[in-house]
């Protein structure tokens, strides 16, 4: 059976500000992954981690993707590039993590769906 994450598990990780109706929004998508969880065989504490950098990545994206710009020990200003200036799970560090993690796919399938586009043709 799936692991369940609580808001409290992903607030212990994630150090954002987002609110806990939206932690329980994201962790009900989450959940979608479950099914497929179960089905690889994903062992109890590798789903719970998986499951919470899942979380974590969505509300960090959610936030804009994280900090550009931070003080040095002498106050100095520093800026910098986000280096997950990618697409899917590669946005955020926490997507990073699950690339390599047992299960991915099953995070993949519900975060990177493929985008279509289409032409709209104006038949007369």
């Amino acid at each position: 059976m799936a692991h369940v994450i609580t808001i409290s598990d992903v607030q212990t990780v994630y150090q954002g500000g987002a609110g806990s109706s939206a932690i329980q929004s994201v962790i009900d998508f989450v959940d979608l992954a479950d099914a497929c969880l179960d089905s690889s065989g994903v062992e109890d504490a590798a789903q719970r981690l998986i499951k919470i950098y899942a979380a974590c990545h969505m509300l960090t994206v959610q936030d804009g993707g994280g900090v550009t710009s931070e003080s040095d020990m002498d106050g100095e200003s520093v800026s910098f590039a986000n280096v997950f200036n990618k697409a899917g799970l590669g946005m955020s560090q926490y997507g990073a993590l699950i690339g390599g993690m047992s299960g991915y796919n099953c995070i993949a399938a519900i975060m990177d769906k493929p985008r279509r586009s289409f032409k709209v043709v104006n038949y007369e």
